[in-house]
């Protein structure tokens, strides 16, 4: 029992006392106090994004009159099992007011909904022909490839439109397949077995012969494509809409991404503070939305729906913490042993004494860091209000460390030098 109550006395006093302090513990302890500091600081970062975001969300009347005014436009939102279904009018609907302003651009915010099937809503692409990073033709292209030139490449760029497959196009595909360029064996007979025995397309056969034709015209395109087979408007509207610049930014902010199953919204309060939450709408509970008062209740809860999300996206952010915090701790070990050497004391601080010294430290940095965190969560974005408690919870231990340190080392010295007046 005296054992662990002089370890509580330790972990809680010895941030505040150089006398309690200079016992030391051991690098365990050290290791089990840094990782109650991280779990401490997640938390903190996790609690302050859930109950700030309602204040931020009250806080934007621009963003929620954006909001309202596409509802009073006609647009209608209902999730189920998991899935949006968007309808415009009535009839299902796709909208990018970055392309086109559709009536429901508010307060400088855009709109980009897309609420089809997400692996089977293509891209309508373009492909262009390169050897050496010049353009060439196909048939040239062609050619150079089956001679076994590897300076060739296909250079394929998404567009902001998708494929619409009608029974012409649908023929023509089928028609290249089966026709004289196309020398895949295996892909003609596949594109056979899609068509009605007098060779046209049943309509129901559409996705699968376009799938077909864009693999064997343009193999490579695969290596493009995360959520289809080829091309799809989800991944042209996440390569487009969801990327950051040179700074790590994002290149587009106030704007709102309904998909199928995703969604991704981005909102700046009155105050400044740009605040962003995405998710799965499988996170999120069945409803309408169809009023103004749906509008609040669905952004309340994708952003409850967006948690998990955010743990890991927090949790990325811990590791890097993390490792900050090892180099630190290695780093102010070494040092105070290079300083108490210097000092003529190194038998008063060694490496591994210094190690211990900063052992329950990282909790004096992780109380401040995680309030600093909570309340942060209030006036800042979510990436500084990270970075100045990650800042906090890393430079408190460190400047405490050199501080009981430096102290022990001089106060050494002198009773060396003094023996008597201490």
């Amino acid at each position: 029992m005296d054992a662990i109550l002089s370890t509580i006395r330790y972990f809680f006093l010895s941030p505040l006392s150089n006398k309690v302090a200079a016992k030391r513990c051991s690098v365990g302890h050290g290791i089990l106090s840094f990782l109650l500091g991280l779990v401490l600081l997640f938390v903190a970062l996790m609690a302050g994004d859930a109950v700030a975001f309602g204040t931020q969300y009250k806080n934007a009347e621009m963003f929620r009159s954006f909001l309202y005014h596409a509802v009073d436009n006609g647009l209608t939102l209902t999730i189920e099992d998991g899935r949006a279904t968007a309808l415009n009018g009535g009839e299902e609907t796709r909208i990018d007011t970055f392309q086109s302003d559709s009536g429901f651009v508010t307060n400088g915010y855009q709109l980009i909904v897309d609420t089809h099937q997400e692996a089977t809503d293509y891209n309508d692409f373009s492909v262009e022909y390169l050897r050496d990073g010049e353009s060439i033709t196909a048939s040239e292209w062609k050619a150079l490839t089956e001679q076994g030139d590897t300076q060739c490449a296909m250079k394929f760029s998404y567009s902001p439109d998708a494929v619409d497959i009608t029974a012409q196009k649908a023929q023509a595909y089928a028609d290249w397949l089966l026709g004289e360029e196309c020398t895949d064996a295996d892909a003609q007979q596949n594109c056979r077995v899609l068509l009605n025995p007098d060779g046209t397309v049943p309509e129901e056969n559409y996705n699968a012969l376009y799938e077909l034709y864009v693999l064997t015209r343009y193999p490579r395109v695969a290596d493009t494509e995360r959520y289809g087979n080829v091309p799809t408007m989800r991944s042209y509207y996440f390569r487009t809409y969801l990327t950051a610049d040179d700074h790590g930014e994002p290149r587009y902010k106030n704007f709102v991404l309904l998909l199928r199953s995703i969604y991704y919204v981005s909102f700046t309060t009155e105050d400044g503070i740009p605040v962003t939450t995405c998710g799965y709408f499988r996170d999120v509970p069945d409803m309408s939305v169809q009023t103004a008062v749906d509008a609040d209740v669905l952004l309340q809860a994708m952003h409850r729906g967006a948690r998990s999300v955010t743990a890991v996206n927090y949790f990325v952010f811990m590791v890097r913490v993390a490792m900050f915090g090892v180099i630190a701790w290695l780093a102010v070990a070494l040092i105070v042993s290079l300083a108490a050497w210097a000092a003529g004391v190194k038998e008063r601080c060694s490496y591994g004494t210094a190690l211990c010294s900063m052992a329950s430290f990282w909790l004096l940095g992780a109380v401040p860091g995680a309030l600093a965190a909570f309340a942060g969560s209030f006036f800042l974005s979510r990436t500084v209000c990270f970075w100045v408690a990650a800042g906090i919870f890393l430079a408190l231990p460190v400047l405490r460390c050199l501080e009981q340190n430096i102290y022990e080392i001089i106060q050494y010295k002198r009773q060396i030098k003094h023996p008597n007046s201490l």
